[in-house]
């Protein structure tokens, strides 16, 4: 696929469809350039590789390390013959000075030919991204009634918080989409001057929510800001932030229901960014600024929702509020709604309802740990199993406890 030592990884699982199996890149904080690949499955041969950058959208020859990963398992539609996939932030994330353009195709769904690589359409949730707004998590198919006839839909959201529902033939909304004015200063960050909202109710907060910020034990010299505002030379508090919204976690659908499921995350996040701020930091990251998840202690309450969306009317039907930012994806069995919480909690609910049915304390066994991995349902001799992973979350240990870190599988199943 490539050399581990040109900084690049695989994050995904793959995905197997008409003779090919569709993996990618990620590591577009290394300033590399995105990669889907297709693979023949009978010999492993590259049957077609597709770059995620677009150089007529970028300045110069920026679209050769722009980043643009995608870096969850696509979707795949075989009657239509399309690959649909989610691309994470321009490259470096929050310092646009050198890539003027709407640089496209990052932090976008896009489709291409399953059997070319080649590409049918695409559909930007982010211009010019500023905010490392990446649109990476899994799109979910489903089909949507409109106007009297039924469509073909596509699902997706971005760490934007905003929620996509679109038509998976052509990537036309299903629910409209307005082109809203943004902040545009200061010039030298090339800001695109409006940013596609959707018209679905978000999951996502999109403001700061009240009792959620201290004043008091800020960081000196931070101010508050609204959505969008421009990275720039002086440290503005900005929700969603960097990890807020939808990361790249698995979300599902149930035909029973016809809601969409998924969680996401509000974690403020303060953003300061120069000019000539362009990396590599002492980490060896092209993050292009100074930007961090605020905790507790630093005047900030980080917490987590899980909800489903009414693909019929584009609102929300039910959601739950949790202590940590969401980072478990979801299944859908028979009428439960599975998740996980990074405290080890793994829950059932009712998916009509949010009504909570089911808790299971992960750390309540050997070796157990934080629920975030994405459960699975499988059947076996007419039973059926829901199966998830408690391995914790590293990096959450500090900023989101408690978040133990463990080493567990488990399995579950009713009598």
């Amino acid at each position: 696929m490539a050399d581990f030592r040109t900084r690049v990884a695989i994050n995904m699982a793959p995905q197997a469809a008409g003779g090919l199996v569709i993996v990618a890149l990620s590591g577009g904080e290394y300033q590399v350039r995105g990669q889907v690949i297709a693979l023949r499955t009978d010999s492993g041969t590259v049957a077609w590789r597709f770059y995620t950058t677009e150089p007529h959208s970028w300045t110069g020859d920026s679209w050769r390390a722009g980043g643009a990963m995608a870096w969850q398992t696509p979707s795949i539609d075989e009657q239509l013959g399309l690959v649909y996939f989610g691309t994470g932030n321009a490259a470096p994330d929050i310092n646009g000075v050198d890539r003027k353009g709407d640089n496209l195709y990052s932090s976008s769904t896009v489709a291409l030919d399953l059997a070319t690589g080649t590409v049918r359409w695409y559909f930007q949730e982010t211009h010019h991204d500023l905010w490392d707004y990446d649109s990476t998590m899994t799109t979910v198919l489903f089909p949507v009634r409109r106007g009297g006839q039924t469509i073909p839909a596509l699902g997706h959201c971005s760490k934007n918080g905003n929620y996509y529902i679109l038509d998976r033939r052509n990537g036309h909304p299903v629910f409209p989409v307005r082109e809203v004015r943004v902040p545009t200063s200061p010039a030298w960050q090339h800001p695109s001057p409006t940013q596609p909202v959707s018209s679905v109710e978000p999951l996502t907060p999109l403001k700061f929510v009240p009792g959620t910020i201290d004043p008091t034990l800020l960081p000196s010299g931070v101010k508050l800001a609204p959505q969008y505002t421009i990275p720039q030379q002086q440290t503005y508090l900005v929700v969603p932030g960097d990890d807020g919204g939808c990361e790249g976690i698995a979300q599902g659908y149930s035909p029973r229901t016809k809601y969409v499921y998924y969680g996401t995350r509000y974690e403020p996040t303060t953003f300061f960014t120069y000019p000539n701020n362009k990396g590599p930091n002492a980490g060896g990251l092209f993050l292009g600024s100074t930007f961090d998840e605020l905790t507790p202690r630093e005047g900030v309450t980080n917490f987590g929702l899980y909800g489903a969306t009414d693909t019929t009317t584009g609102k929300i039907a039910w959601k739950i509020r949790i202590d940590q930012p969401a980072k478990s994806g979801v299944v859908i069995a028979g009428d439960l709604m599975f998740f996980g919480e990074g405290n080890g909690k793994f829950r059932a609910v009712n998916a009509a309802t949010g009504e909570m049915l089911f808790t299971f304390d992960g750390t309540t066994i050997a070796n157990g740990g934080g629920a975030q991995g994405a459960p699975v349902a499988y059947v076996v001799n007419g039973k059926e199993y829901i199966v998830n992973d408690f391995g914790g979350n590293v990096p959450d240990r500090a900023n989101f406890p408690p978040n133990p870190v463990g080493d567990a599988v488990v399995a579950f199943t009713l009598p």
